[in-house]
């Protein structure tokens, strides 16, 4: 999933993102599975301003100092 967050630069922001060995929902033998939880807690991790929209979609605000 590449995402836009600012003008011309993308990032895919579950590029990092990995099972976690020591839940129970990753799968980390056979799929390579990381569970819905483990993703968030990874993306929220390197990129803060992340959320998900309302099409389940992660997204990161850009910060506008002011």
């Amino acid at each position: 999933m590449t995402i836009q967050i600012k003008k011309g630069l993308t990032v895919d922001v579950l590029e990092h993102v990995k099972p976690n060995k020591d839940c129970e929902l990753c799968d980390t033998y056979d799929s390579g599975y990381t569970c819905i939880a483990c993703e968030g807690d990874q993306v929220k991790e390197k990129y803060p301003n992340a959320y998900t929209n309302d099409e389940g979609i992660w997204e990161v605000r850009e910060e506008i100092k002011i």
